[in-house]
């Protein structure tokens, strides 16, 4: 409703319509924006959470199954050694194969995770030194890690999609790692692909 509207019923004006109109225009601002730094760690949290839903689409129904991904908060360091600002939005699932593939060795699911993740623009993996086996992919701002599991009888690898950095000052930067988020990404809501939406927790 707007003011003009108001003012045609509302005339003449008295205290209790002053009092009204305030009421109004005060409930229609009552949800005051996030600080910027809220607000940008948000945007990337959903994006990421996109990003991460596309990459599983991709590759469950042929390479794994299980029970899901978790996602969370990095701090990025700063380049100069300084305070950090900026974070970046992590979500990780260890892969399971289905029974179908069960017979794959190692070199050979990556091989096949390769051809599927670059079927729908990734880059190639390549091998991160000192990693232990560890390989990462590309797509725009976007980042894939593959990290090999041992000693473990049923996971073959542990898959990570992150986003790039961004800048949400000091005080979110610092409490960002330790924040208890519960942003779960069960494999099973992969053609739904909700992203988070519950609020951040105050820094």
């Amino acid at each position: 409703m707007t003011l003009t509207t108001l003012r045609k019923r509302f005339r003449p004006w008295g205290a209790a319509s002053v009092v009204a109109v305030g009421l109004v225009l005060a409930a229609g601002c009552s949800s005051a924006p996030a600080p910027p730094g809220e607000q940008a760690a948000q945007d990337t949290r959903v994006a990421v959470a996109g990003e991460y839903w596309r990459v599983l689409a991709v590759i469950v129904p042929q390479l794994f199954s299980g029970p899901g991904g978790a996602g969370q908060f990095t701090t990025c360091e700063p380049a100069s050694g300084g305070t950090a600002t900026q974070v970046s939005y992590v979500i990780e699932n260890d892969l399971l194969p289905q029974s179908a593939g069960g017979g794959l060795t190692p070199a050979a699911f990556t091989t096949k995770l390769e051809q599927l993740l670059q079927a729908h623009g990734w880059s190639a993996f390549t091998a991160v030194s000192g990693g232990n086996g560890t390989m990462t992919s590309t797509s725009g701002g976007y980042h894939l890690q593959l990290r090999p599991v041992s000693g473990q009888a049923t996971a073959l690898a542990n898959l990570t999609v992150s986003g790039p950095c961004v800048t949400v000052g000091a005080k979110f930067a610092a409490a960002a790692p330790h924040m208890k988020l519960y942003d779960d990404y069960a494999n099973a809501d992969v053609t739904a692909s909700p992203t988070p939406t519950h609020p951040l927790p105050t820094p």
